[in-house]
């Protein structure tokens, strides 16, 4: 059964039922068949509480067992699960994902301007779209909530949200290691374990992911594969329960990425597609048929011409610190979150293999977050009300190379 489940699922699965129950004769292994026809509970904590997903009066799809497909590589990848969402990368950001969802979209690298779709990891908000284009390890469940959701996310989230959830400190004995290999030398290596350091009360999860490939692209210039992976993330999770009402979770993580920040190139796909200056009527000696391809004549869909890498290097550093304190009818819960990011690019804009446009860039970035939250029930009332403290910046120096 899939995790969303939409009215015609549930009238198909109605009717199944209907049918066994409407047999002249029923054997007590086909009654017991029917009886076990029904719709699964879907859990979700899309609106800051936990709650059914048929009771949520949002638009919300709730991914999790598919996220154990093989095709289900990054986050861009749950666009074929999700409907109205559409997800990219960044060309030119480390790990920036430019989102779209029902048509409000996001794609500017600049860090001064907000999102327009909040992607938000462990109830943290991440405040840029660098580095929002997570891979798939490490994560029990993403919610994505389309529309509006400014009233429990705030101003940034016009388009909607992605709630991304990391599978639990489960304070058992338990390992789960996934090793893959491709063509064009892809070597991927993911690694979580759970442990108990005291009974029922504090665990340890530790987790590892490498991931390298070469890249299917070949440059006609420098000889060589680009468009390649190179990423490595580690880090630990520590849940503490001291009583069956509070407990405390520290997430850690530190990331590596020196993949390539995209491999452009200059060719005509289809007669009506040419490149910016082939189509700009402020240059009407270039034919439509021309445009930059006549400069780039060594690339096509499987080949590149440019005379460098468009090479990238980020530095992340990620900390969580997420209490809850469970009041009966009111919870309380508190997260506190701090990025530390630095980025280096050497982008080729004019993809070709002249030296034209070169631009190299250094960005520091730096977030930190405190929320308090405290929801709950008066009556027929349910309440979600709280504090939220959010402070960031960042500098960035980018210069053309001569």
């Amino acid at each position: 059964m899939k995790s969303s489940i939409s009215p015609f699922g549930t009238r198909s699965c109605g009717y199944v039922l209907s049918a066994a129950l409407a047999g002249a004769v029923l054997s007590p292994v086909g009654i017991a068949q029917a009886q076990q026809l029904q719709l699964e509970e879907i859990l979700v904590t899309a609106r800051k509480r936990e709650e059914s997903i048929q009771d949520v009066p949002v638009s919300v799809t709730s991914i999790s067992r598919e996220l154990n497909e093989a095709t289900l590589r990054r986050l861009d990848d749950i666009q074929s699960f999700t409907p109205n969402v559409y997800i990219r990368n960044t060309a030119g950001t480390p790990g920036g994902a430019a989102i779209s969802i029902r048509g409000v979209s996001y794609q500017e690298i600049d860090k001064s301007l907000d999102p327009s779709i909040g992607v938000i990891m462990e109830g943290m908000y991440l405040g840029t779209s660098s580095g929002s284009l997570l891979q798939n390890f490490d994560i029990g469940r993403v919610e994505v909530l389309r529309g509006p959701q400014g009233t429990l996310f705030g101003k940034n989230t016009i388009g909607g949200v992605i709630n991304v959830i990391r599978s639990p400190v489960t304070m058992d004995w338990g390992l789960d290691a996934i090793v893959t290999l491709g063509e064009d030398d892809r070597n991927d290596y993911k690694l979580v374990a759970n442990m108990p350091i005291i009974e029922d009360t504090l665990g340890v999860k530790l987790f590892g992911m490498d991931l390298n490939s070469d890249g299917y692209i070949e440059n006609t210039t420098f000889g060589d594969d680009v468009g390649g992976d190179d990423y490595t993330t580690y880090g630990l999770a520590t849940r503490w329960t001291p009583s069956e009402n509070f407990a405390v979770q520290l997430h850690y993580e530190h990331e590596e990425n020196e993949t390539d920040a995209g491999t452009w190139a200059n060719f005509n796909q289809a007669d009506d597609l040419v490149c910016i200056l082939g189509a700009n009527p402020a240059f009407p000696f270039w034919g439509a048929a021309q445009g930059c391809q006549a400069f780039d004549t060594g690339s096509d869909e499987d080949h590149n011409s440019q005379n460098g890498r468009n090479d990238g290097e980020t530095n992340q550093d990620y900390y969580n610190l997420t209490l809850n304190y469970d009041m009966g009818d009111w919870g309380l819960t508190a997260i506190a979150g701090y990025i530390n990011r630095n980025e280096n690019s050497r982008l080729e804009y004019d993809a070709n293999s002249f030296e034209f446009l070169t631009v190299v860039s250094d960005t520091d970035y730096e977030q930190f977050s405190q929320e308090v939250r405290l929801v709950g029930s008066i009556g027929d009332v349910a309440l979600t009300t709280g504090l939220y403290y959010w402070d960031s910046e960042y500098s960035t120096d980018s210069r053309t190379l001569d």
